[in-house]
Parts: structure tokens; sequence; C-alpha cells
């Protein structure tokens, strides 16, 4: 009965959604390239987030809040990292935006640390760092949103009469969405000192950009659904 029923399902789908197939598997196929930028992105963001840990480590900040956002960011940034098949599992997933969004406080944390240390204006390695950062989160709000609506379109085929008999023959499931998407940065005013521009715009911008990548990352960890 259970073969009869399996060979009758599989007549149905090939019958009333066979050309489906084509569009889901370029769907899949987009959803997994989308992905593998994702996660180079956040990869790149790890990396110069231990590069900014590493040079401010050498400089004099010594006082013990920025030691301990010094530490937390190393080990934010020394998590796990994502793979391919998160997007086929939605409670990893999870904690992988719970992850990111740990190094995104963390990060924010640094700056904000830094900014009370009072010495960037002259540092030029660590401002092009945080510029890069800035950079990073740019890609980054970028390559979600590219994740994010091929994923809506392959789920909505998935979900879909008669598009999800096929999914279902063939095995595609839903996979993950990030709940909230990034906003576009905007860049800040540069602060002015007497009738000259403080040279510390670079940094000022990239804290601004971290502290809202960091509430948004908190908010889809949080929320972040199938």
């Amino acid at each position: 009965m259970r073969k009869l029923r399996a060979t009758l399902m599989a007549t149905l789908a090939l019958s009333v959604g066979g050309c489906g197939y084509n569009t889901l598997h370029m769907q899949d196929r987009h959803v997994r390239v989308y992905w593998v930028d994702v996660l180079n992105q956040y990869q790149r963001r790890a990396e110069l987030a231990l590069q900014l840990v590493a040079a401010a480590s050498e400089r004099a900040l010594q006082d013990n809040e920025t030691q301990t956002q010094l530490s937390a960011t190393r080990a934010s940034a020394n998590a796990p990292r994502g793979s391919l098949d998160l997007i086929d599992k939605p409670a990893a997933f999870a904690g992988f935006e719970t992850a990111q969004a740990e190094l995104s406080e963390s990060l924010a944390r640094l700056l904000l640390a830094y900014e009370s240390e009072s010495m960037g204006a002259s540092d030029d390695d660590l401002r092009y760092l945080m510029e890069q950062l800035e950079r990073a989160e740019q890609r980054i709000a970028s390559a979600r949103s590219r994740y994010s609506e091929a994923v809506r379109g392959y789920n909505a085929s998935v979900r879909s009469f008669p598009s999800n008999l096929t999914a279902r023959l063939i095995g595609y499931r839903a996979r993950p969405d990030f709940a909230t998407e990034r906003p576009k940065h905007v860049p800040s005013k540069p602060k002015q000192v007497g009738s000259r521009i403080a040279r510390t715009k670079p940094r000022a911008v990239c804290l601004a950009s971290v502290r809202r990548f960091a509430t948004l990352d908190r908010r889809s960890a949080a929320s972040c659904a199938c």
C-alpha cells in the first residue's frame, strides 16, 4: 500500500509539478551561492576583528574595561565558522546568527572603549582597520539582503502547489531566513573642531555603523525563523 501511494505521489508530482523542477533546482542553487557569499563576508569581518584586537593590544590601551572588550572581541571572532549546511539546519542557523550578533556587540563595545581612550586621531593603522570594518559591515548587509531575497523565492516555491509536490518528492525543504534586513549605511556628518573638520571622522562613522548593525543582529538572532 505504501509503495502504491509513493508511486501515485511521484506520478502526480511529475505530471502537475514537473515543470517546477527546473525552477526549484535553480532557486536552490541561487540560495546556496548567496549563502556562501554571506559566510565569506562574515569570515572577512572576523579576520578584521582579530587584526583590530591585535593592533589595539599593542597600543596604550591598558584600562580594565578596554582589556575586557579586547578579550570578548577576540573570543567572538574566534567562534566556530559557519558552513554551507547551516541553511539545512534551522537551529544551527539561529546559533550562527547569535554568534554573529555577539561579535557585533563586542566590536561596538571595543570601539566605545577605544573612543574613551582618545588616542585614535593620529593612529593610521587603527583608523584603517576601522574603515575596513565599516566596509565589511556594508558588504555583510548586501550579502544578507541577496540571500534573503533568494530564500524567500525558494521557500515560496517549496510551499506552493503544485511545486510543493515536486519539492517533497526530491527532498527540498524550506530554509531559514534572516528575520530582519539590515539597513543601508548612512554616513554621519564629520565632527567639527573649531573651523577644522576633525580627523576622527572614519572612526566616528565606523562606530555608528557597528552600533546600528549590532542592534539589528541582536533582533535578527532573537527572532530568526524559517
